[in-house]
């Protein structure tokens, strides 16, 4: 515990020649860099800061979105740059599931890969790869029909879009 205030200290002591602005976009970082969410005091609850900021969560992803600063699926993969079939199936998964608010199902992640000139030649054997991979990337949710093509219905799971993130995330300061 006393390494804990130990730390706030330093933190506070970091933090106090900046300006509101610069403030949240350290904490937005180091929220980013330690894999957390930042929640300040609710409405109510006693504590400094003021107005919309005492009550509001910040989170790392809130500075860049679900698309995680990209405005396209095309720009997205060519960040995150995946080497085999099954990590671009991720990738159009991820972007379906966490931008798009769409259901992920075969049939349209590989139309976006198709449209984008990404053609996966073989859809359930990648997705089988991504179920079979130790963090779980993606989990099926429902199957409609009884052959291995039938209709299913995926998610991709927090193991997932944090690899998604770490793809994508840029390599170089700005």
């Amino acid at each position: 515990m006393d390494s804990e205030i130990a730390a706030m200290q330093n933190i506070a002591k970091a933090l106090e020649d900046l300006d509101a602005d610069a403030r949240s976009r350290v904490l937005s970082w180091a929220a980013d860099r330690f894999d957390a969410s930042i929640s300040t005091p609710s409405a109510g609850a006693s504590g400094t800061g003021s107005g919309a900021e005492s009550t509001r969560e910040f989170t790392s992803e809130e500075h860049q979105g679900p698309g995680l600063g990209f405005a396209t699926l095309a720009e997205l993969l060519a960040a995150a740059d995946p080497k085999t079939e099954a990590d671009k199936v991720l990738v159009s998964a991820y972007w379906l599931q966490e931008v798009e608010g769409e259901k992920v199902q075969s049939q349209p992640v590989n139309k976006a890969l198709k449209d984008l000139g990404h053609p996966v030649s073989d859809m359930p054997r990648e997705f089988d790869k991504l179920i079979a991979r130790r963090p779980q990337v993606v989990l099926q949710l429902k199957k409609a029909g009884a052959t291995r093509q039938a209709r299913k219905t995926f998610k991709v799971t927090k193991a997932g879009i944090d690899q998604i993130k770490a793809w994508a995330r840029p390599t170089a300061q700005d």
